[in-house]
């Protein structure tokens, strides 16, 4: 619960940082499109690539309901600088780790997968499902 809550465990010191959050999936043809939230004590802001961005008061508005973006312009603009150094470090870090490797598929797994509900739609494959 402390990680969630943006206390990193691992520094020892019980250090408390931001909490970031991304959704980059496109599942539904109405998608909205990647998400990107950067989450501190005071505010959460809420990067949309394809949107507006949003803003949020944690204090003042726990259930997020009212955005200020655009009234706390210097907020937003100092947040949304944290979140793209955060996502650069992050493509950096992953670029560092190389490519995963071009493992078998297991088309019996995914079969299973798929009948249970999880793979939601294309496993990643060429096969057209309709």
């Amino acid at each position: 619960l402390s990680q969630a809550s943006g206390v990193d465990v691992l520094s020892g010191g019980r250090e408390r940082a931001g909490l970031l959050g991304q959704r980059t999936a496109h599942d539904l043809p109405d998608d909205p499109g990647a998400r990107f939230a950067w989450t501190t004590e005071a505010w959460k802001f809420v990067h949309a690539p394809e949107g507006e961005d949003q803003l949020y008061d944690r204090e003042r508005d726990p259930f997020e309901l009212s955005n200020t973006a655009r009234e706390r312009e210097t907020e937003v603009l100092a947040l949304r600088s944290e979140l793209e150094q955060l996502l650069a470090e992050q493509s950096a870090r992953g670029a560092a780790l190389g490519a995963a490797g071009d493992g078998a598929r297991d088309e019996a797994l995914l079969r299973e997968l798929r009948d249970l509900g999880y793979l939601g739609g294309d496993a990643g494959g060429d096969e057209d499902r309709d």
